[in-house]
């Protein structure tokens, strides 16, 4: 099967499918991006699918899945400079970029790049943990600790790390913590060890800040644990989708900063910023969801976040729903699966 715009949707019967949908239509603002390869991860995608299969009533029409990608540039809209077609770029954001042959996205959520096109890819997810780990406000020799290693987690440590923190990292998944000591965390262990370990870390004293970046939406555990690893006035970044309950002993008692990092940082959700390409200065904003994204691409292409070991399969676009259902049905051994668009 070849089609002129593949593209990845979940079915009114809760199916991963791959169908034909029209090119876009290219904005005055917008750039055409015809992608190569889309990043698919457990996590955002992975709880997407199961909560719309749970909920079928939103499954009337065909739903886009993906959001992160990279390819070339194919065309430009009239009023857009400084991007010209042939140039390999990273691109990210939902309802725009999708796993989608051809997309139309703002200049401002793409990079130019020199990275191989399956790690640029990775672009939305390590922009979200760029932003975490900014929400953290980590400085120098700081101890943090970072819960759940799936690829933003394991992401948000190598920033972490990136920052100038020792990091001790955790995961229930023996494969997934391996994988985050080869890419440099101080140390790494179960979630049963958790406690007895942050306290040997730490000399007793707690931890500066803890990125939690587990996935639990039923499960207020991970954010209980983060805030008892933290020192007083320490500080908890929810960047996974965690159930929020702590017992207001525990608040009182630690006197800690709690937040919940949204997504990709300022300009998110924002249709002046995402639809009509209006950039936000620096001089205004020094950190926006287009800067953080090239944060991570540049970061990768120095070689001081690595994103290549994450990757767990490589796949054509058309082998979609294999690919779905290995990231839900085999989270021990797959962490993330690059889809290719230029294998028909």
């Amino acid at each position: 099967m070849s089609l002129e715009n593949p593209s990845i949707v979940l079915t009114g019967d809760g199916r991963v499918e791959v169908v034909e949908f029209p090119v876009p239509d290219l904005p005055d603002r917008h750039a055409r991006v015809r992608l190569s390869v889309g990043a698919v991860s457990t996590g955002t995608e992975t709880t997407m699918i199961s909560n719309l299969r749970a909920n079928p009533r939103e499954l009337e029409k065909p739903w886009h899945i993906g959001y992160t990608g990279a390819g070339y540039i194919e065309e430009v809209g009239p009023e857009v400079t400084g991007l010209a077609p042939g140039t390999p770029v990273a691109t990210y954001g939902g309802p725009y970029v999708w796993h989608s042959r051809h997309v139309c996205v703002s200049p401002n959520l793409i990079v130019p790049t020199t990275l191989p096109l399956e790690q640029a890819a990775f672009c939305g997810i390590g922009a979200v943990a760029v932003h975490g780990v900014r929400n953290a406000h980590i400085h120098l020799g700081e101890r943090v600790g970072v819960m759940g290693l799936g690829v933003l987690g394991q992401i948000s440590a190598q920033f972490a790390r990136a920052a100038g923190a020792w990091v001790i990292a955790s995961d229930p998944i023996e494969t997934r913590r391996d994988i985050a000591a080869e890419l440099g965390a101080d140390v790494v262990v179960s979630p049963d060890e958790w406690e007895a370990a942050v306290q040997e870390f730490t000399n007793g004293t707690g931890l500066d800040a803890v990125l939690c970046v587990a996935g639990t939406p039923d499960s207020s555990v991970p954010a209980v644990q983060a805030l008892q690893a933290v020192r007083f006035q320490g500080r908890v970044v929810l960047v996974g989708n965690v159930k929020t309950e702590w017992p207001r002993e525990m608040m009182f008692s630690k006197e800690a900063t709690v937040m919940v990092s949204r997504a990709t940082g300022l300009g998110r959700y924002d249709p002046v910023y995402e639809a009509d390409s209006v950039d936000i200065p620096i001089t205004t904003a020094r950190w926006t969801e287009g800067r953080n994204l090239e944060t991570f691409v540049r970061f990768a292409e120095a070689g001081r976040v690595r994103v290549e070991p994450l990757i767990s399969a490589r796949m054509s676009v058309y082998d979609a729903s294999a690919a779905y259902d290995r990231l839900m049905n085999q989270p021990d051994q797959t962490l993330a699966i690059v889809l290719s668009f230029d294998n028909d």
